[in-house]
């Protein structure tokens, strides 16, 4: 959740640690609480904000439901495809009913802190200069610029002294204990150490239910995923797919297809159909096993 208040609303969180960090997240959203600022932007509490002669203002809660708080599901690093039993990792939304029709904005905001800064982790307890390292606690909350590195660059492959900050670049050390002769190198990028990232923002219009399709009547989006090309002409993007990818439906659901297609492919990309054009279809068939449609 963010400290101060913003125009975000939250829908879910995903995380590793879910049965000690959900409950936190979930009553410090502003979702359901009240959220503080200061006129002087330097300060981040009452107190400091009063002392430094601002003044501290609250915006109250848009008195939703918590966010939703889920285990994420781990997959290779660094892997943009797919995650345990062939399918990607996914968060299914129930649009709530409070958005009835509009343009919504949805963020993917996603943090990573390495464990290094724990107070015995081991990179925090070896080397002469690790005294200059407070300890930020297992919750990360006081990770900030005072451990980003002093000199940044210029201790890139040295060896392992101690922080700030916690690990310099690509760290050398004895790390087997096999003597000088045998110091290992670590492809370690310390500016990827405790970051936030915002850089997945998606556009979408939401509807108003039809009046003859009743609240109680089950609506599902259907996606399509990735685009024409094959896997390393597509890449890091994927080859046509459907989201979700196993669907069971009952006689009264309805499908809202929205299919997604572009006229600016590179020309050469495999596929069928005009070059450069992207498009998709949908048939039936009797099994996952044939190929020939109904």
């Amino acid at each position: 959740p963010y400290w101060h208040p913003t125009p975000w609303h939250d829908i879910a969180v995903i995380t590793d640690e879910s049965p000690r960090r959900c409950a936190y997240y979930q009553q410090e959203s502003q979702n359901v609480r009240t959220k503080g600022y200061c006129t002087e932007a330097a300060h981040n509490s009452p107190e400091s904000c009063v002392d430094g002669g601002g003044e501290w203002k609250e915006k109250e809660a848009f008195d939703e439901p918590a966010p939703d708080c889920v285990a994420g599901v781990s997959s290779r690093d660094n892997h943009n495809g797919n995650a345990r039993g062939g399918k990607p990792n996914y968060y299914l939304w129930k649009i709530p009913d409070h958005i009835e029709e509009g343009r919504c904005v949805l963020r993917l905001r996603y943090n990573m802190t390495s464990g290094d800064f724990r107070s015995k982790a081991l990179a925090t307890t070896e080397g002469p200069a690790t005294s200059l390292l407070r300890d930020v606690g297992d919750d990360y909350f006081h990770v900030d610029k005072a451990m980003n590195d002093p000199n940044p660059g210029t201790r890139r492959r040295t060896v392992f002294k101690g922080g700030p900050p916690v690990l310099p670049q690509d760290p050398v050390g004895d790390w087997l204990d096999l003597g000088e002769d045998h110091r290992l190198q670590l492809q370690v990028n310390t500016n990827q150490y405790g970051r936030t990232f915002e850089d997945r923002t998606h556009t979408f219009f939401v509807r108003k239910r039809p009046n003859d399709v009743s609240s109680s009547t089950r609506i599902v989006n259907y996606n399509v995923r990735g685009r024409r090309g094959n896997i390393v002409q597509v890449y890091p993007s994927v080859e046509y797919d459907f989201v979700p990818q196993d669907l069971t439906v009952e006689v009264g659901d309805y499908l809202h297809f929205q299919w997604t297609g572009s006229d600016a492919n590179a020309k050469g990309n495999a596929g069928n159909g005009r070059q450069s054009t992207d498009r998709s279809n949908l048939v039936q068939v009797s099994s996952r096993e044939e190929n020939v449609p109904l």
